[in-house]
């Protein structure tokens, strides 16, 4: 894993040599907001340089099935539920 500091206003450029090189990867992000004393935490999923997925954390194959489920086509997705067990 590479660790990458950056200062203010330059996560925008970082994301952008991800985007032009087509980066595919997990990004974690630990960002210290001055007027918060307190760390925000994030994951970005990237895929030929694109954002593809970003949260707090990444769901495991079991509950991103049961998601997909919910929001597309209750049909399948026990059967993808099944497979990631």
């Amino acid at each position: 894993m590479i660790s990458i500091f950056y200062q203010e206003r330059e996560l925008a450029n970082i994301l952008k040599t991800f985007q032009t090189n087509r980066s595919s990867g997990f990004l974690y992000l630990d960002a210290e907001v001055n007027f918060q004393n307190k760390k925000k935490s994030r994951v970005l999923v990237l895929q030929n340089g694109q954002i593809v997925y970003g949260d707090i954390i990444l769901p495991t194959n079991k509950k991103n099935a049961q998601t997909q489920g919910q929001k597309l086509n209750r049909e399948w997705s026990e059967s993808a539920i099944a497979l990631t067990t």
